[in-house]
């Protein structure tokens, strides 16, 4: 198997690696390590990954099928999800996963207290997503939730056609940019001078992000 990726982990179990999670890749199965016992892909982003899976996936190898996006705090969309699930249904050892870590989402939606029902019912955070996991794998062998499946669909449902979501004003501004839009009126060589002129920037400058403090005794310093 080749691999180009920047995104890659190991479960290790008794201390010999068992298995394998990758993302933001691309690969091509060949000779696998026969120390992994499965690997888990992101089938939410990685359409070229899921073409190269059901041409040939290693018969002795697990799959954990990443369909529950990890990168989002939106609520996946479980009919799509189990339409990619079925569409592998040739592979023996399937495992339902989430697309990614978890780490880029926050971790309950129960804390948030302030947030309407419409768009709560769009959300699913860390604890959410491992919910959807669950009904997903369960639906998968023959118990599926109906009532969770129809709660998800109503909501992705109202989402297509929800005002906060579906702005005609700005779709039509979207479709009468023309090319020259999208580039300057200006070259870049006058911009800086404007730049300069009006914040006389050091040589080096720096900034920090957001979370450091931003009191004005600190600015003073970075400039």
């Amino acid at each position: 198997m080749e691999l180009d990726c920047w995104g890659l982990s190991m479960v290790m179990w008794n201390r010999v690696c068992k298995g394998l999670r990758l993302w933001f890749l691309r690969l091509r199965f060949g000779i696998s390590p026969k120390c992994v016992s499965g690997f888990g892909f992101d089938l939410v982003r990685g359409a070229k990954i899921l073409e190269l899976i059901k041409a040939g996936f290693p018969s002795d190898k697990y799959l954990f099928a990443g369909v529950v996006v990890g990168r989002k705090i939106w609520a996946n969309d479980l009919a799509a999800s189990i339409d990619t699930l079925q569409s592998l249904e040739g592979i023996v050892g399937k495992v339902v996963s989430n697309s990614c870590s978890l780490l880029h989402t926050a971790v309950d939606l129960v804390n948030e207290t302030k947030l309407d029902k419409e768009l709560k019912s769009r959300l699913a955070f860390a604890a959410q997503k491992v919910v959807e996991v669950n009904a997903l794998a369960k639906a998968l062998f023959g118990q599926k939730d109906k009532a969770f499946f129809s709660e998800n669909a109503a909501a992705h449902a109202s989402r297509k056609s929800s005002p906060r979501v579906t702005n005609e004003a700005v779709q039509k501004a979207a479709t009468a940019l023309k090319g020259s839009d999208h580039r300057r009126a200006t070259n870049v060589s006058v911009r800086l001078e404007a730049q300069q002129k009006k914040l006389k920037l050091p040589v080096l400058p720096t900034t920090t992000i957001g979370s450091f403090p931003q009191t004005i005794e600190l600015r003073k310093v970075r400039r």
